[in-house]
């Protein structure tokens, strides 16, 4: 009898250790597409900081576009508007194919 009482005992541990081991696989898997996940975030924040890193350059060649186009207007003493498209302050930017090294290689469009 008292074998009997064991042996269900110990059955009963047996079923909840495989429910134990159910669910820490479920849990593992779980975890793994966490992972997979973010090495994804992982791969577009990099993206986005190669982006942010190069707004500097990029809102400085703005301001260098509108600056070249700006132009000083004066106004004379009967009220006229006069404008001197001479006086922009900067060349009008072009457009530039780069080598990998930086370089200059061809000047059209």
């Amino acid at each position: 009898m008292q074998a009997q009482i064991r042996l269900q005992q110990k059955l009963q541990e047996l079923e909840k250790l495989r429910e134990f081991k159910k669910l820490t696989n479920q849990m593992a898997d779980g975890l793994e597409e966490y992972h997979s996940q973010f090495l994804k975030i992982d791969e577009g924040s990099d993206c986005v900081a190669d982006v942010t890193q190069n707004w500097g350059q990029i809102i400085r060649s703005i301001s260098l576009a509108a600056n070249s186009l700006a132009t000083i207007n004066t106004t004379t003493k009967d009220g006229n508007v006069i404008v001197d498209e001479s006086s922009s302050k900067t060349a009008r930017l072009v457009r530039c194919k780069l080598d990998e090294d930086g370089r200059i290689t061809d000047k059209s469009g």
